[in-house]
């Protein structure tokens, strides 16, 4: 700072200005980390309650050998897989030892729609490795917390959490009233997830799919 000898006012420096300006800017930026922490921390939050689904004629199967292809099986709708490749990404091979992939939806009207995706593997070690990844990611912290984990060995299943989405941040964050649910199960080689998106919290639409293809690969 300079003082004026002819007015004895004090006259501030152009470091000074300088100085308080950038002070200034940094404490905005600060404000603006504080308030996107704020808004990240609120769209981390998910809610969640426990799923109340039949699974038993799925669970209670017994298969005594390894299924060799399910074509003939199931009446898919989509084929992802055919013979160990991606057959709808330029025919390429598929690195987790898989053979085929298809999936069946079901559109059961509304606001329901379920997915049945079978994965059927060339050898017992690849199926399990993907049932204990697939949906869920593989770096999820406590991913298969709140979920009902049941069978052993080669034959067991998983009962997920119902999840209500949320909406982005410029939403507020937001549950937004539809839910995520899925039951997966792993018999011998091959892994089947039932997945479904709906508006009912509780939502019993999986029990007669879970039925039907318990029926279907028993035969």
């Amino acid at each position: 700072m300079n003082i004026d000898n002819n007015s004895g006012t004090i006259r501030k420096s152009p470091k000074f200005i300088k100085k308080a300006i950038l002070i200034a800017l940094a404490a905005l930026i600060l404000v603006w980390v504080a308030n996107a922490v704020i808004i990240s921390s609120r769209c981390k939050k998910v809610y969640r309650s426990p799923q109340n689904v039949d699974v038993k004629p799925l669970a209670d199967l017994k298969l005594k050998n390894k299924i060799e292809s399910l074509q003939g099986v199931i009446a898919y709708d989509d084929a992802i897989v055919i013979d160990g490749r991606h057959i709808q990404a330029n025919n390429t091979t598929n690195p987790d030892g898989m053979k085929e992939w298809v999936e069946k939806n079901y559109n059961l009207g509304g606001c329901s729609n379920i997915t049945a995706s079978f994965m059927l593997f060339y050898e017992l070690q690849s199926a399990n490795i993907f049932f204990d990844n697939y949906p869920i990611p593989s770096d999820m912290k406590d991913k298969f917390q709140g979920m009902i984990l049941g069978g052993t060995g080669n034959d067991r299943y998983r009962i997920s959490y119902v999840e209500e989405a949320v909406s982005d941040p410029e939403g507020g964050c937001k549950p937004m009233g539809y839910f995520n649910s899925h039951v997966a199960f792993q018999k011998n080689n091959l892994v089947i997830v039932i997945g479904e998106t709906t508006n009912d919290k509780n939502s019993q639409s999986k029990k007669a799919i879970v039925s039907e293809i318990a029926t279907t690969i028993s035969r």
